[in-house]
Order: C-alpha cells, then structure tokens, then sequence
C-alpha cells in the first residue's frame, strides 16, 4: 500500500473516531514518504484527540520545517502547536506561535478562542508568561571571580533557582480528562444534529462559537480545566444565527443549520469531496411501494398510523362515544341531549325529543345513591 493510499485510510479511521488505528495508519504513511507535510499535520491532531501533546508539538514543528512556504500548512501547524503548548501549560510559547498563526489566519474562530484563553490566563498570572533566565554566569561574571566579590556572586546563584521555583507553574493536581468524548451526529434537509455524550453538565458552564465553517464548544470543568471540542473546518457552511444548543443531562446537542439546505454531508469535518446529493423527506409524491399481489392499493401508512394510535380508555372513550354521537346528530336530537343532561344533573342523556319535549326531565341518581342540592 502506498502513502499516499495509507494517508486516506487514516483519515477514514479519524473521521470514524479511531484515533489510535489512525495514529497507526498516519505513521506507516510517514515512515513511507517524509516528505509530505500533510502527514505530520494530521498526525499532529490525532495525537491532540488521545491527549499526546508532546508528541502532537514535535509532529507540527516538523510540518512547519518542511512546509516550504505552503502558507496554508504552516498557519494550521502553528495553531495546532500552540494548542498543545497550551495544554501542556507551556503557556509563553503557547502565546508565541499562536501570535505568528495570527498573522497568517487573523480571522480563524479557533484561533480566535485559543487567543481568548492565553489573554484570560495572562490576566489571571501574568508571572506564567514570563520565560525562565537562564541559571549560568555571564561572561562577565565568569572573568570576575575575585575574593571580593566571589561570595556574592555565590549567593547569587543559589537564590536565583529560589526565585525562578516562585514563579514556576507547579504540576496541575486536576484530574486528567478522558482521552475520548463520543459523539454522534445526523441530519435532515435543514440542519445536522450532533450530540455531545457528557453528563450532569451545566449550562451556564457551557461556552459555543460558531463562524459559517467551524465550530468549538468549551466546557468548564469543576476541576478548573476546561474541556474542549472543536470542528474546523465543518464540512459545510451554516448560518451560525440560526443554529442553536440545548444543554440535557447526558448529553449537549447542537443544531446547525444548513447555508444550502437540502444537501447531503457526508462527513462532518474535514473537507467533503463526496459528490453533493440531496437529503429527500418522503412525501406523497415519492414514498415507497410496498411490494403486494393484489390489485387494490392500500396505504399501509396510514393503516400503520391508525394501529399505532391508542384508543382511548374509561371515561375518555364514553366522552369520546357523546362527542361523536353529538357531532352527527340532527338539531333535535342535540337539543334533546343538552335538555335531557342539563335538567337531570348529569344522570340522563336522551336522543328523543319527543318524549324530552313533553316536561322537564327528572334526575335520576344511581342505585343507592341520594341526589342532594350542591349548597347542603
């Protein structure tokens, strides 16, 4: 099989969620062609999916060396380094090169979020951001090594590392985050569902971006940390306006609504290079046949429908039976119902007005039962 030929079938395994075979997959193409960018790149992201992030930072350093001015690979290794620094709270050089993919993607919604958490994390920590001084001597301080000034020097150097272990960021004692959050998606003619599989999240805590191809949901952990599920570039444009999230207590699903309505995705991210079908909704015009011998036709929907209905049950199939009853009869035949149930309290119900007609009708409680006024 050839690179080119394992590349593909690692991006099946990605978009398919199957992280560690397309790890497997994008390494067998790397280790077949070196050359190519593209590979390093998405390998960069599967490892940021299993929460590889040292790995993920080496893969983009090698797209960015061997991208050779392709603009296009550079600013996407850059986020994606950055990302991972970020994560692996090396959060000044996180700041670094999200800044240079800044400049060659300013109006990215991805960027635009991880710029967004490197200014809140500088707000809250500025000492973070500041890079570590290196512990060795000056050459100055080095040729200078008189008696006099040696014992200063000494302490110097011994407080120094003291100082830098202040400002330090100490290991982050938080949970680790599972390395895989499931999610399914759907679609019909306007919108594509996706459903995000996490429990007892709520909705205050819950943060979506969406621009016409990429969309990013945030999450604040109770630990701290924040959780993240990023799609860019979707497969599609949507109209961010019109899509909409509700937050339920075992999932998060978000609708997004179709710029061209009527077309079919077949991937959700990434770029869809299947040919454009139309997602069709079966109306009478085009529902199938059913396959049967007999002449007659039926519409085994409606009978399908009318099995399905329930009946109803007690009181509501007699009131259903009146209702019926009330609604075909004649104008007589309503007038002797209303009399005959209004003047006997609710104890008798005639169809005949002829024998209504003759006097008022008298209330005739059940057996063993007394009808009293309602004021006693």
């Amino acid at each position: 099989m050839s690179a080119a030929e394992l590349f593909n079938e690692a991006n099946l395994a990605f978009i398919d969620e199957e992280y560690e075979e397309a790890l497997e997959l994008y390494t067998k193409a790397i280790e077949s062609d070196c050359t190519q960018p593209e590979y390093f790149l998405k390998r960069c992201i599967a490892y940021q999916k299993v929460n590889k992030f040292k790995e993920s930072i080496n893969d983009a350093d090698m797209a960015i060396k061997i991208s050779q001015g392709d603009q296009k690979i550079a600013s996407k290794a850059y986020l994606r380094k950055g990302i991972s620094e970020f994560e692996s709270e090396l959060f000044a050089e996180a700041k670094n090169d999200l800044e240079v993919a800044n400049t060659l993607i300013p109006n990215d919604s991805v960027l635009k979020k991880w710029q967004k958490k490197i200014t809140e994390k500088e707000t809250q920590n500025p000492s973070l951001f500041k890079k570590e001084e290196s512990n060795t001597l000056h050459p100055q301080q080095e040729v200078n090594t008189t008696t006099d000034t040696e014992p200063e020097q000494q302490t110097d150097a011994t407080e120094q590392p003291q100082s830098q272990s202040q400002h330090q960021p100490q290991p982050s004692q938080q949970q680790p985050l599972p390395q895989r959050v499931r999610h399914e998606w759907f679609q019909n003619e306007n919108y594509v569902t996706i459903s995000v599989f996490i429990k007892k999240v709520k909705p205050e805590t819950v943060t979506i971006d969406l621009e016409e191809r990429a969309l990013s949901l945030t999450i604040k952990l109770p630990t701290g940390s924040d959780f993240c599920f990023d799609l860019d570039p979707l497969a599609h444009e949507i109209i961010p306006g019109e899509s909409k999230y509700s937050v339920l207590s075992t999932k998060i699903e978000i609708k997004l609504k179709k710029k061209i309505t009527g077309i079919k995705w077949s991937v959700l991210e990434g770029e869809d290079d299947a040919n454009l079908t139309q997602v069709t909704s079966l109306d009478d015009t085009n529902k199938p046949s059913y396959p049967s011998s007999s002449k007659k036709k039926y519409d085994w929907d409606s009978l399908e429908k009318s099995i399905e209905d329930e009946k109803p049950e007690g009181d509501a199939a007699l009131n259903n039976l009146f209702q019926q009853i009330y609604r075909d009869a004649s104008d007589e035949t309503r007038r002797a119902m209303m009399k005959s149930y209004i003047e006997s309290n609710g104890t008798c119900l005639s169809t005949n007005w002829d024998e209504v007609k003759k006097g008022k009708v008298e209330c005739k409680p059940p057996e063993g039962m007394v009808a009293k006024p309602y004021n006693e």
